[in-house]
């Protein structure tokens, strides 16, 4: 998806592409295409990780970042451990966008 309207104050790039497509339901892909149309190439539509993506990845991984200026390592340092919940509803996580859009399914159903 885009940049969220409800960020004010900064200057955003034009969209470069669209990802993870396939996350989508037929009637999400529609209200997203009518709310935002894409202007952009076709082959920047992309239903996962971009083929262009894979294919610079050996590049990326061989060039080897030293995380100088910042890593998880780094991060850890400042910020301190990661919360592990052991509350089940929070080991869950949010719900998936699929999960969400079989509730919201389910409940129009009911509704009608």
């Amino acid at each position: 998806m885009t940049q969220s309207k409800n960020i004010s104050g900064a200057e955003f790039m034009e969209p470069q592409g669209r990802h993870f497509q396939q996350d989508l339901s037929k009637e999400m892909r529609e209200a997203i295409n009518a709310e935002m149309p894409w202007g952009g190439a076709k082959d920047t539509l992309y239903e996962g990780v971009s083929d262009n993506f894979i294919s610079k990845l050996p590049e990326v991984l061989a060039a080897g970042s030293t995380g100088k200026e910042m890593n998880l390592q780094k991060l850890l340092e400042k910020v301190g451990p990661p919360l592990v919940p052991d509350d089940p509803s929070l080991k869950a996580g949010p719900p998936s966008l699929g999960q969400r859009a079989a509730a919201t399914e389910k409940e129009e159903q009911a509704a009608a």
